[in-house]
């Protein structure tokens, strides 16, 4: 049967999670120390690790998600009382999925279980997407823009792009027509690599990108820029 493991002291959250897993024949194993979760992340049954800080040592929870993940690479839902954006970076960088503040199970489990299909399905979505795009930025005027390998070619010629800029431009187009908030970009293309990222970098790489393949940078027709939520790559007249 698929398993779960949960780290946690709260008999209320077990059993809530164990009854909703249940239902979808599925079982969740309580873990009471971080050393039994590394011990069983490697079983062939494992789909997903939830881990409750609440009454963890936040240095042992440091010093050993970077073990489990040597042995588990699929969601892991961390929750905790309190967010501390600190501390959750932190998390992030260490390869944690999520970082919840609810203790309501049935959220906890629709959150792991999307995680769960998105972690078992890495290559539909990209596999959908074309890496050659023809957009409209008139009706007589036609942009093609290459992305099968790097440097990239707009109309037929190389486009001079960072690799950073490559990297987004792609990640804006497997996303095309979602709105992007900056928090997202920094971490699908920076993936919080380096401690003094901010979202300040993003807005800088999407102003460079918009220099590169916008007919008119100042009144941007691909990239958009969504007010108070982030960026959205939109083809025009498709």
């Amino acid at each position: 049967m698929k398993t779960i493991i949960l780290l946690s002291k709260d008999i209320v959250l077990f059993t809530g999670l164990n009854t909703l897993a249940n239902q979808k024949q599925t079982s969740i194993y309580n873990a009471l120390t971080i050393k039994k979760v590394i011990k069983h992340a490697s079983d062939p049954d494992t789909i997903g690790i939830i881990i409750d800080l609440h009454h963890l040592h936040d240095e042992d929870f440091f010093k050993n998600l970077d073990k489990i993940r040597h042995h588990f690479n699929g969601p892991i839902i961390i929750l905790t009382k309190v967010f501390d954006a600190h501390s959750a970076k932190k998390m992030f960088k260490i390869k944690a999925s999520v970082c919840l503040t609810s203790y309501n199970p049935d959220l906890i489990l629709a959150q792991l279980i999307s995680l769960i299909w998105l972690n078992e399905n890495p290559r539909k979505i990209v596999e959908n997407q074309e890496d050659i795009h023809d957009y409209l930025l008139s009706e007589h005027k036609k942009i093609n823009l290459d992305l099968r390998q790097y440097p990239p070619k707009l109309n037929g010629k190389i486009l001079n792009l960072t690799s950073k800029e490559f990297k987004l431009l792609k990640f804006l187009f497997e996303n095309q027509n979602h709105v992007l908030s900056r928090e997202q970009l920094l971490d699908g293309v920076w993936e919080y690599e380096d401690e003094y990222n901010t979202t300040r970098i993003v807005d800088m790489h999407i102003s460079n990108l918009r220099d590169k393949i916008e007919a008119d940078p100042a009144n941007p027709q691909l990239i958009k820029t969504v007010r108070g939520l982030g960026y959205m790559l939109k083809l025009p007249n498709q």
